[in-house]
């Protein structure tokens, strides 16, 4: 799905290391297929490794605009130093983020945040499917299944879902959207 390409898309531009603890080791594969900055062997320093990982936030936010204005001034600042391989890997990371952003469908030209849930049912079988909208763009989906679920139950459905689902969670949108009201 959407969050999937997103994943992907990230792991592909943004060098982020994916081993689980960096205590004494030293440089991976990912590293020299350039996507990790080796930051186990001090490669790269906590302020630019955190400079990634921010823009990684931003792009999960769906602020992609924000990430690639960032990048461009980085290339600039690079051409002006004569750093042209950096200024070329920039280049390629603004354009791999506006290619996939031209895959993206704006929700909202508002540039909003909130989630959508709705709800289909038939018989006792029902199916939540959530729509993920960040910066007006939809970013993510999901869909859940149930059974069991009594006629008309729909509305008492996602009064039991929506309060599982951000139990925990680390953002919770402005809006929530929903096809039926919770009791």
């Amino acid at each position: 799905g959407t969050m999937w390409t997103l994943l992907s898309l990230i792991h592909r531009t943004f060098p982020l290391r994916t081993c689980r603890s960096i205590a004494g080791r030293t440089r991976c594969l990912e590293y020299h297929l350039g996507r990790c900055q080796a930051p186990c062997e001090g490669l790269v320093t906590p302020q630019e490794y955190g400079e990634t990982v921010e823009k990684v936030r931003l792009l999960l936010e769906g602020k992609d605009r924000e990430v690639i204005g960032q990048l461009a001034r980085q290339m600039q600042q690079a051409s002006d130093r004569l750093e042209f391989e950096r200024a070329a890997r920039l280049r390629d990371q603004i354009e791999s983020l506006r290619r996939a952003g031209e895959g993206q469908r704006a929700i909202s030209s508002r540039g909003e945040d909130h989630d959508v849930f709705g709800v289909a049912q038939d018989g006792r079988e029902a199916q939540v499917q959530l729509l993920v909208v960040r910066g007006g763009k939809l970013i993510g989906r999901d869909r859940f299944g149930f059974d069991d679920v009594p006629p008309g139950g729909a509305g008492g459905l996602l009064g039991a879902l929506l309060p599982q689902y951000y139990l925990g969670a680390r953002e919770i949108p402005r809006t929530v959207l929903a096809s039926h009201v919770p009791p």
